[in-house]
């Protein structure tokens, strides 16, 4: 997500570098996943005791939020305006347009701007999850995926526009313009999050059934993973032979079909063949910046901005020399954030290992 962020030539090839499904699904998904198994086991202490913890985990990203947005509104906007960058006007356009409008509706997570529409839709989902892990441990989930799988077919055909243009028309303070709203489409990314819950709490009461899938299931996916991989790179190689449904079924903001299918590909992929990776490969490093995601997610967004205010126009990036420092000063900074961040929460060194602090 950083490399994608970052304005340098490395971005074309980091944000799907697995297929045609982007880092911010598994963002979404891995973070469901976490929750799901995590609070599985709190669900016999009630709504009450379930809501308590999820709801103040999601103000304290609400938090981090505000922080990322008064930085934005400030030292980026200043940048923007006095230095003359376009790329971080265009970004702040509203913002640098309306600002008091702005503020009010970004304190309430209607004006969400590029960067900063990841974290409210993370907000709203962990307010709402305790009460789709109770439907879920009490009623089970099939009810819940209905319902789910219903919202997100409405993405698909329109539902969100349909319901911003009705709000404006009967509301007296109308919703900004609807590009304002951030990019993902609420309706749509909602399934994933219930996904990633089911799964986490299905890992929880079974692990089995999650490690042992059907071995036909596996080489499907293993089939379509590879297929939709090699699709990726040829469109990057020939972008112009996408065609309109191309688009529209790899669409990454509504999550269109196609992309869904890739993304359930790559989740049996992993699941099954994950633990084999992660033995020969050196994740540590990784496993440092997840525990401290949420400080290191913000501190990326910090970064990127700041590079952004970098580049003078759109048509002239930074030099490969300076693309270069870039990613390596980022990344230093980022570790320097996670490292503090486990020595703030373990200061004798008593990580166990547990998955919590990404949650």
């Amino acid at each position: 997500m950083t490399l994608t962020h970052l304005p340098t030539a490395v971005s074309r090839w980091s944000s799907q570098p697995f297929g045609l499904v982007s880092n911010a699904e598994g963002f979404v998904f891995l973070s469901a996943y976490l929750v799901g198994r995590i609070y599985a086991r709190k669900t016999g202490d009630g709504l009450a005791g379930l809501r308590a913890p999820l709801w103040r985990r999601a103000f304290k990203i609400y938090g981090y939020h505000l922080g990322i947005l008064a930085f934005a509104f400030t030292v980026a906007a200043a940048i923007a305006v006095y230095a003359q960058r376009p790329m971080l006007a265009n970004l702040l356009d509203f913002y640098l347009a309306q600002p008091v409008l702005a503020i009010v509706d970004a304190v309430f997570l209607i004006y969400r701007p590029a960067f900063f529409d990841i974290l409210p839709m993370y907000v709203l989902f962990m307010l709402i999850t305790p009460y789709l892990l109770i439907h879920g441990a009490r009623r089970g989930w099939l009810s819940l995926f209905s319902v789910s799988l219903l919202i997100w077919v409405g993405a698909q055909f329109g539902i969100r526009v349909l319901l911003h243009d009705g709000f404006n028309t009967i509301s007296p303070w109308p919703l900004p313009p609807l590009r304002h709203l951030g990019a993902f489409n609420f309706y749509a990314w909602q399934l994933l999050w219930i996904s990633g819950l089911w799964l986490g709490q299905q890992h929880v009461r079974s692990p089995q059934s999650i490690d042992q899938m059907p071995r036909a299931a596996v080489n499907t996916a293993v089939i379509l993973a590879v297929s939709f991989l090699v699709l990726r790179y040829v469109v990057v190689v020939y972008p112009q032979h996408t065609s309109l449904w191309w688009r529209y079924g790899f669409n990454k903001w509504d999550l269109g079909p196609l992309r869904m299918i890739n993304f359930i590909a790559l989740t049996v992929v992993f699941i099954r063949y994950g633990n084999r990776l992660t033995r020969r490969l050196p994740t540590q490093p990784l496993q440092l910046l997840g525990r401290a995601s949420l400080p290191v997610f913000s501190a990326h967004v910090v970064l990127s901005l700041l590079v952004l205010g970098l580049v003078r126009d759109d048509t002239q990036g930074l030099s490969p020399a300076l693309q270069v420092f870039v990613i390596v000063f980022t990344f230093a900074v980022l570790f320097a954030i996670a490292l503090r961040d486990q020595q703030r929460q373990h200061p004798a060194g008593t990580f166990a290992g547990d998955v919590s602090g990404q949650a």
